[in-house]
């Protein structure tokens, strides 16, 4: 186990991820990064706010980065507020008005507009704060840096629901991963810019500037096929890209225990994950192999695969958005006997141990035309 790997840990969940990042904010004394697509004005995304400019009063230098991009989820469900998003652009009114129709009609036309967030605008007027808020950057990965000695990093947005449960009950499942250590920071900086050392490197990144590296789909495809026991998918979003389709099925017929986990009822994207594991499903009985498919009564937000061999798990969904057009950051790590690995193998088998396992492809029934047009924009 290399140097970088020594200091990582497993946060699950808001509740275990919010109180951390809240922790190191209120700690730093030199600088603060945080790159975020999702930053709600509800009461996580104001706690946050509140610790950040608490940390600029005293000093620190905070430089936050905002892609514009997550507008439309933002007004699109939830509490429909944005941190630093007041006004929609037309275009972008007509895509959370999409949103709203698709998969939240009791939302539509609700969201309140044009007032700016009293914190984001102190944000935005601190000296020691820098925000960029404005350009749509499709940056899907989340991250903190702090004093350039810990990294927080996963699929965990800033808002209520990621600390809890959303506004239909459901409880949401999540990981962020904090790696602690300068080299640590200093290796995944390098990486960010472009320079990977493939030796010591544990991330796998989908970034566009400066260097275009699209690496996350190589390193899930890879995972796959190198499988030779156990393959355990956790994944929010699954759509049937081919290269997946196909490594998965010969992963099952080279006699792999394969188990896929998807939300039971997904905030976006259901339809198109009922398809998806509903043609996996279907290909195990049809050859006698073990596909075995669950169903979530969480709405299980985790970007995690895993064999016997290795474990990926960050921001990254299964989807041609997330693999050709989408900024993600993925941490890539082998199983080994570490306290890391054992928390990720035991949490994951509980959400599995929670999860109905389908007996029929009766139970994942899909909207025909919704799975189209989700297979088509996702």
């Amino acid at each position: 186990m290399h140097t970088v790997y020594r200091g990582i840990h497993l946060l699950r969940d808001g509740t275990e991820a919010f109180p951390e990042i809240l922790s190191c904010i209120k700690q730093a004394s030199k600088s603060i990064v945080i790159n975020m697509f999702i930053w709600r004005g509800d009461q996580i995304g104001s706690a946050i706010a509140e610790a950040v400019l608490e940390a600029a009063d005293r000093g620190v230098k905070i430089d936050i980065i905002k892609d514009r991009y997550g507008i439309c989820c933002e007004y699109g469900e939830e509490d429909q507020t944005s941190m630093f998003h007041p006004v929609p652009t037309a275009y972008e009114t007509a895509q959370i008005r999409t949103l709203e129709f698709l998969y939240n009609r009791d939302l539509l036309g609700k969201e309140i507009t044009g007032i700016p967030n009293p914190l984001a605008l102190r944000m935005r007027s601190h000296p020691n704060i820098t925000v960029r808020s404005d350009t749509i950057r499709k940056d899907h990965s989340k991250f903190y840096l702090f004093d350039d000695e810990i990294l927080i990093f996963g699929g965990i947005n800033i808002e209520d629901k990621e600390n809890g449960s959303d506004r239909l009950g459901r409880t949401y499942r999540d990981y962020m991963v904090k790696v602690c250590g300068t080299e640590a920071v200093s290796a995944f900086k390098a990486h960010r810019s472009g320079c990977k050392d493939k030796r010591t490197s544990i991330f796998a990144q989908n970034i566009k500037a400066p260097v275009r590296q699209f690496e996350v789909k190589d390193a899930y495809l890879d995972l796959i096929r190198n499988a030779e026991k156990e393959l355990t998918i956790l994944m929010a979003y699954f759509s049937p890209v081919p290269e997946f389709m196909h490594e998965i099925e010969q992963a099952s017929l080279r006699g792999v225990n394969v188990r896929i986990l998807i939300p039971g009822h997904a905030n976006f994207n259901d339809s198109s994950n009922h398809y998806t594991v509903n043609q996996l499903y279907n290909f195990g009985q049809k050859h006698r192999t073990s596909i075995s498919v669950y169903r979530s009564p969480d709405m299980t937000h985790t970007k995690l695969v895993r064999s016997e061999k290795t474990i990926c798990l960050g921001s990254c969904n299964i989807t041609k958005n997330a693999f050709d057009t989408l900024d993600e950051l993925n941490l890539i790590v082998p199983v080994d006997n570490s306290e890391f690995t054992e928390q990720v193998i035991e949490s994951s088998e509980q959400i599995i141990q929670n999860a109905s396992k389908v007996t029929c492809s009766e139970e994942l029934e899909y909207d025909h035309f919704l799975s189209r047009l989700e297979r088509t924009v996702l």
